[in-house]
């Protein structure tokens, strides 16, 4: 046969108007060697050196959503491409007429897909589901198993059983998903690109990375819904072609299952995205989408990301088998419900007239639930134990001042629709050190000659639209401007109001619709780079447009969350004002105390004393008490050099549940004294006594007994978003108890 070949595309049936026809040619081993539009009941392929038997041939109509981006064969499948048996007579190539059903599933319908994104804020005092808008909101379709079953490999059915027979806990489920189960490459052509689809946008690893829940707990195993006796024993035939047809018929009922087991969900399910769409201020979102009338309905899923400092971050991706709207029902809203720490109330409206609102440390410690003032509170400890909160926040717990700041921290701001002006066009953050790590003075009424300037580089990011020059659709993107540190007459390392849009100067950015948050990430700061720990009151100042610093801004002008609220905003109180003398009315700059501490918390186990003498001298943590009188003692260390953390104490016996044990033996509380009779020394080593019989409990029969000790120290400092976990420690033990 000479170099290429002609296709002719026969139907079964002439169809009511014309639907233009596109073939497919791939090798037998899965590569794309083209694509022509048929004309004239054929299709010409040309300079193609590759013999009719290596072929396979697909058929769809040209119109079908997606058809010009089509590279891989299950593309095709999904589109429920014609693929004809092949035949040769005479050298050219002939093939059975397009059956008339494929015309039907041919057929294409719209489908509205609208939907809001929200959080749940509860930021002292105000409680309740929030808008985000400008979220990035993927829309894509969910293949599942009947699409992909027969190509599934043997080895990966038979294990399927195992887990909706067998569910066991814990189940952890990784982040990201790790490659699928054993060999890929050589099982089928279909397999591989089935398992190593991406989703767009340049975001790394497989499609089925999620963001949510990583283990799962014995209350949702027991909600499984129940297996019949019947299924049960089609799966346990262990025969692959019996449990094929089982997975078949009832893989909506096991949805549930392979929710826990993601190992499996690349071979169980496919990943294709439709859209992407922005959310309004209000946190909606509305596209239409195309689908084959018959194939299936709309499965989708959704996956959210925000801008976070510049930089799309996935905020909401939950695993795929247990968040999927199976069978969409078109127009059905969907809800989406982000839970990040990351991510903050951040919809509001451009302040009127001349202020600026310092907000929060992070995007979730608000600055007027720190406390600037001095504060002797008492720790949670019998008895308790009291120290100074000042500069401390309630993020934990509303009112109990006892969260310092630790590692990356940032301030947020926002400038109202007044500045920048003239009279009023910089800012500056600077910091003074005035008390060590212990509460003593370093600097008793600093000075402006005290402080000194932060001066990290600061960019606020803005986004706008486009149109894409191929498909004419419009998009939003993300660009960032600098606002300093810059140099201004006098002045060094000051930084730019930005003014309401940045296609206002000093930017003037070429951007079509440009906006921007009106949160403003105003200085961020590595507070391991400061001068240590301790109290530091951070400064903010304003500057001309000369570089002049304002000293004689009204009061007014510097804002704080309302302290209960959080909106509306609040004038600084005078502990925040920078003031010439106490009852003045305009301001210098606004103040706040910050406690910072990146010490870590200690954490171990001691070996059991008997009578005040460790009773066993190797690892191996056999206590032979002989009496029953004996004192057994506990002791255990929970520490942090400055108290700002606490901790929990528990010990299991065995596989036990002994209340009164466990209300003798277990502790929590604050760092920072006695706990449940345990006694703390200086250096956090708690203590206590018991008899045998109290730990013994419903194992005195017999007068043994096996125990494990943990101790769990949680920091309590934050970076202002959530409590930072690296600071934490503990420690794990074991003892056995024989007479």
């Amino acid at each position: 046969m000479a170099k290429g070949f002609t296709i002719p595309v026969p139907v079964e049936k002439q169809q009511t108007g014309e639907q233009q026809l596109t073939v497919f040619a791939f090798s037998r081993s899965g590569k794309l060697m083209g694509n022509r539009d048929v004309s004239a009941g054929k299709a010409q392929f040309d300079n193609l050196d590759l013999p009719p038997s290596e072929l396979r041939i697909f058929i769809v109509p040209k119109e079908l959503p997606g058809v010009e981006n089509i590279k891989t064969i299950e593309s095709l499948v999904k589109l429920r491409a014609y693929e004809p048996v092949i035949g040769i007579e005479k050298d050219k190539i002939i093939i059975k007429p397009i059956p008339k059903q494929f015309f039907e599933w041919w057929k294409l319908r719209f489908c509205n897909v609208s939907g809001r994104v929200q959080k749940w804020f509860n930021l002292y005092g105000t409680e309740g589901y929030r808008p985000l808008c400008r979220a990035r909101v993927h829309i894509c379709e969910i293949d599942q198993l009947k699409l992909w079953l027969p190509n599934i490999p043997d080895y990966v059915i038979v294990r399927i059983p195992d887990i909706i027979l067998k569910p066991e806990i814990p189940i952890r489920i990784p982040r990201p998903i790790p490659d699928p189960i054993g060999p890929v490459i050589g099982v089928n052509p279909l397999v591989k690109p089935l398992l190593t689809t991406k989703i767009n946008l340049g975001l790394k690893g497989n499609a089925f990375d999620t963001f949510g829940e990583t283990t799962v707990s014995a209350d949702a195993l027991k909600a499984l819904p129940p297996i019949s006796d019947t299924i049960k024993r089609q799966l346990t035939t262990r025969n692959v072609a019996t449990i094929r047809k089982s997975l078949l018929d009832n893989f909506q009922l096991f949805h549930p299952y392979f929710c826990y087991h993601p190992w499996f969900w690349p071979y169980l399910y496919r990943s294709d995205e439709l859209a992407v769409v922005y959310t309004d201020l209000n946190g909606r979102f509305d596209t239409t989408i195309l689908y084959l009338e018959g194939g299936d309905k709309p499965d989708l899923y959704f996956w959210v990301e925000m801008m976070i400092n510049g930089v799309w971050t996935t905020v909401y991706r939950p695993n795929v088998p247990c968040n999927t709207w199976w069978d969409y029902a078109c127009g059905t809203e969907v809800t989406l419900n982000v839970t990040d720490p990351r991510v903050f109330w951040g919809c509001q409206q451009m302040l009127p007239g001349e202020i600026v609102w310092i907000k929060t440390i992070g995007h979730g410690a608000s600055v007027s639930r720190i406390r600037q003032t001095p504060l002797m509170q008492p720790s949670n400890n019998t008895p308790a134990v009291n120290y100074q909160r000042i500069g401390m926040a309630d993020f934990n717990v509303a009112g109990n001042y006892k969260n310092p700041f630790g590692s990356s921290i940032y301030f947020i701001v926002q400038f109202s629709s007044g500045l920048p002006k003239p009279q009023i066009t910089y800012y500056k953050w600077k910091y003074c050190r005035t008390h060590n790590a212990d509460m003593q003075v370093l600097v008793a009424n600093p000075a402006d000659a005290d402080f000194t300037d932060l001066a990290n580089p600061v960019s606020k990011s803005y986004t706008f639209e486009y149109i894409d020059p191929v498909t004419l659709i419009k998009h939003f993107d993300s660009k960032a401007v600098p606002l300093g540190p810059i140099n201004v007459g006098p002045t060094q390392r000051l930084y730019r109001i930005p003014p309401t849009s940045p296609a206002m100067p000093p930017f003037n950015v070429p951007e079509s619709s440009p906006f921007w948050d009106q949160n403003t990430y105003s200085m961020g700061i590595d507070t391991k780079g400061l001068p240590g720990d301790g109290l530091y009151e951070f400064r903010l100042e304003l500057y001309n447009s000369a570089g002049v610093k304002v000293v004689n801004a009204p009061k007014s002008i510097y804002q704080v969350p309302h302290p209960a609220n959080f909106t509306p905003s609040v004038v600084a109180p005078d502990v925040m004002q920078v003031l010439a003398a106490p009852a003045a009315v305009v301001s210098e700059g606004f103040d706040m105390r910050v406690r910072i501490n990146n010490q870590k918390c200690e954490a171990a186990v001691y070996k059991i004393k008997l009578n005040g003498v460790e009773a066993s001298p190797d690892c191996c943590g056999f206590v032979n008490y002989g009496d029953p009188d004996a004192d057994i003692e506990i002791g255990f260390k929970a520490m942090h050099p400055h108290n700002h953390a606490d901790f929990t104490f528990t010990v299991q016996k065995g596989t036990c549940s002994d209340l009164p044990m466990s209300a003798a033996a277990n502790a929590d509380g604050d760092v920072a004294g006695n706990v449940n009779g345990y006694v703390r020394d200086a250096n956090g080593i708690y203590k206590k006594a018991f008899k045998p019989p109290i730990l013994l409990g419903v194992c005195k029969k017999g007068g043994k007994g096996a125990f494990a000790e943990h101790v769990y120290v949680n920091a309590l400092t934050i970076d202002g978003n959530q409590n930072l976990n690296g600071y934490d420690a503990s420690a794990l033990a074991a003892f056995a108890l024989e007479p």
